[in-house]
């Protein structure tokens, strides 16, 4: 330590002095002890600064390593989330397409079950049932009208708009022909 002192006041004394101080003998061989004192001591702090920044880039990489792990238990759990909504909303359109013996609906089931939208595939067996159910309100209409007014094209409407007819012209024709019918009848 006392070594390493007096090298360090040395390299003080030559670097404030000047050229005076190399002049007396002896000095500049104390100025080429500090060249080879300061080096070695600037290495080892060099060395400690660098076990320093490794240190904090180990425990960088283990905050990231923790991190991936936490993400990865996360992506699984919302991957296994979504299997189980995928499983339900298939067993939901099967269920649907068995009860309305629907092949279209048996389709959105498949088509989930390969990779499908669940939500859009249910929101479009819903707007499908729906329209199913409106049909056939139609129809119920058309027929009650059919049998009011002892008309079999009204009947027949009513078969046409089971089959896939348009509803909603089978219910304008029909609401057209059902006012002539009863303006007629009025007029008689």
């Amino acid at each position: 330590m006392r070594g390493i002192l007096f090298t360090l006041a040395l390299a003080t004394m030559v670097t404030n002095a000047g050229c005076a101080l190399l002049a007396a003998p002896g000095v500049e061989e104390a100025g080429s002890l500090a060249g080879v004192a300061l080096p070695g001591m600037s290495g080892t702090l060099s060395t400690e600064s660098t076990v320093s920044v490794n240190k904090s880039w180990i425990k960088a990489n283990d905050l990231q390593a923790q991190y991936t792990q936490i993400e990865a238990a996360a992506l699984a759990h919302t991957q296994e989330m979504e299997q189980g909504e995928r499983a339900a909303t298939e067993g939901i359109l099967k269920s649907m397409a068995k009860s309305d013996s629907d092949p279209e609906i048996a389709d959105l089931a498949l088509w989930v079950k390969a990779g499908g939208d669940p939500q859009y595939a249910l929101n479009s067996a819903f707007a499908r049932d729906n329209d199913d159910a409106a049909r056939a309100q139609v129809v119920r209409m058309l027929e009650g009208m059919s049998e009011r007014s002892d008309d079999p094209r009204l009947y027949e409407l009513a078969l046409w708009v089971r089959a896939g007819g348009d509803e909603k012209v089978a219910l304008e024709y029909a609401l057209h022909h059902d006012a002539k019918t009863e303006s007629a009848d009025s007029h008689s």
